[in-house]
């Protein structure tokens, strides 16, 4: 299945799991509760560009944001 060019969705993913990544790493370093809905918001935003870009190299990152995501919603409401 030929998706075509994918370049600009694949940009804006990108700009948008980064920001979000961001924001879940200055919540969870300040210790706001936050945190965690960030983390699985970027971790589906970064599945989502992996998934649609994909290739066999692309495996460890999509461990690394299953790992990120489960973390995430395991985490305690309210707490770090």
């Amino acid at each position: 299945m030929v998706i075509g060019d994918v370049r600009g969705i694949s940009r804006l993913l990108g700009v948008l799991a980064c920001v979000v990544f961001v924001a879940c790493g200055v919540g969870y370093l300040a210790g706001w509760h936050w945190w965690a809905w960030p983390a699985l918001v970027g971790a589906a935003l970064s599945i989502t560009l992996m998934l649609l870009t994909f290739t066999p190299w692309w495996l460890a990152g999509l461990a690394i944001d299953v790992v990120i995501a489960v973390l995430a919603w395991r985490a305690p409401a309210g707490r770090t």
